[in-house]
């Protein structure tokens, strides 16, 4: 992973675009908090107040300052946020206000191609004219690798259209991963009107690029249970 700096480009940011705040609470140590982009003008960004796993609205106990990461064409930018009283009395509206610097870091992320089939639910959002849609649809993966997926949905799109995908692999959450379609085909005898996309991975935080690359590894290297022979 490579780490350059670059002027902030607000308006990459695109409303109900899934962000984080990394934090680092004094009782529960590091923490993934989720938030959605509301509004972007050119020096503020205003998100829903974020959440931590499991617990809901976090109030950012003893914290002073926050990690905003968000994917933008394809890189994954961050930014330290300052945490004070002023931006904690915002909790009542439910939105979070923060002020942009005027430089982020962006983080290059290499390419991996291991491919291997599976099954899961997920949801997704469209990108249109003013941010990603307010409604999910849902789609079945095919199969998956760390560039790309293949998934079935009864959701018609076409080859370029955005979409942000929402979903689990062996228990661990996939949120915000920004994809491209690049195919669309039907199959013989398509009595549901269920289409197949290929996908291509346009952006995925660090952490999930990772872990899913380590699943993904596990998954290849799974040795075959071994036959028990019936005693004669």
């Amino acid at each position: 992973m490579l780490k350059a700096r670059e002027a902030t480009s607000p308006f990459s940011l695109v409303r109900n675009q899934f962000v984080q705040l990394i934090v680092f609470d004094p009782e529960q140590g590091k923490l993934t908090l989720t938030s959605r982009v509301v509004s972007v003008s050119g020096d503020s960004l205003v998100l829903v107040w974020p959440e931590s796993p499991l617990k809901g609205r976090y109030f950012f106990p003893g914290v002073r300052f926050a990690v905003f990461q968000a994917i933008v064409r394809g890189k994954v930018i961050s930014f330290k946020v300052d945490i004070t009283p002023a931006i904690l009395q915002q909790h009542e509206d439910r939105r979070l206000t923060i002020n942009l610097p005027r430089f982020w870091e962006k983080m290059e992320q290499k390419r991996r191609f291991i491919r291997v089939k599976k099954q899961m639910e997920m949801k997704f959002r469209l990108l249109c004219e003013d941010g990603f849609s307010e409604s999910f649809y849902s789609g079945e993966s095919i199969d998956i690798s760390v560039g790309g997926i293949e998934i079935s949905s009864m959701e018609l799109m076409e080859p370029g259209d955005v979409l942000e995908l929402f979903f689990s692999m062996e228990f661990f959450d996939f949120h915000g991963v920004l994809a491209r379609v690049l195919r669309r085909s039907t199959e013989a005898g398509n009595e549901n009107l269920t289409y197949r996309y290929s996908l291509e991975f346009t952006g995925m935080f660090e952490r999930e690029k990772d872990t899913l690359n380590q699943l993904l590894m596990r998954s290849m290297h799974q040795l075959p249970k071994p036959k028990i022979q019936p005693v004669v």
